[in-house]
């Protein structure tokens, strides 16, 4: 588990982006696996869901999870 820096200079959720960034980089999550859903990661962090979301949506952005409709997010092989 990572430890957010909430004084830091960085955002919040793109802290848990970057965490989840290596979690599949490092294998601990593989290709096409489904990754944790926005409400998992705000209970996790104790965060808002919405800045749980923006996370996923980097993640999305950058073509290094994707959407299943009705199914949640999963890693891009």
């Amino acid at each position: 588990m990572v430890i957010l820096n909430q004084d830091g200079m960085k955002p919040i959720y793109v802290q848990i982006a970057e965490w989840l960034e290596t979690e599949i980089l490092s294998g601990n999550i593989k290709d096409d696996e489904k990754i944790y859903s926005q409400y998992q990661l705000a209970e996790m962090f104790t965060i808002n869901p919405a800045t749980a979301g923006k996370s996923l949506n980097i993640l999305a952005n950058e073509n290094i999870v994707y959407k299943k409709r009705g199914l949640g997010m999963f890693v891009s092989p």
